[in-house]
């Protein structure tokens, strides 16, 4: 893919070896040859969108087609909220819940799984 008309503050998405590694970067500077974009001043071809002195298989930049930027967006959140929720069912915070408060997560989980066909019952 060729990238020789994108400019400075463009949006363009950085494809790492999965899709879902996958982020919304903005062009910080151009050279003749080169796309450098703000994570770590990481420099790309302008002719193929492929990292600077990286393999075929290194990180890539492309041109963000319809709703690419949304779904990155959307993905990036949905693997920070799973952390979080993560680091919260931790069983010691969960011991420490009021019993109102555990049932209601109880209640909200199971609804939840019932809702997407994901119950174990």
């Amino acid at each position: 893919m060729n990238l020789e008309s994108v400019q400075v503050g463009d949006t363009l998405i950085l494809t790492r070896r999965h899709r879902a590694d996958s982020e919304v970067v903005t062009v910080s500077r151009l050279t003749k040859t080169q796309i450098i974009v703000g994570i770590g001043d990481s420099r790309f071809r302008k002719s193929d969108g492929g990292t600077v002195g990286a393999s075929l298989y290194g990180p890539h930049l492309a041109i963000p087609e319809e709703g690419d930027i949304k779904e990155i967006s959307d993905a990036r959140l949905r693997r920070q909220l799973i952390g979080r929720v993560s680091n919260a069912c931790e069983i010691s915070r969960l011991r420490a819940l009021p019993l109102e408060k555990l049932q209601q997560l109880s209640d909200l989980l199971e609804t939840t799984g019932e809702a997407d066909g994901t119950t174990d019952h």
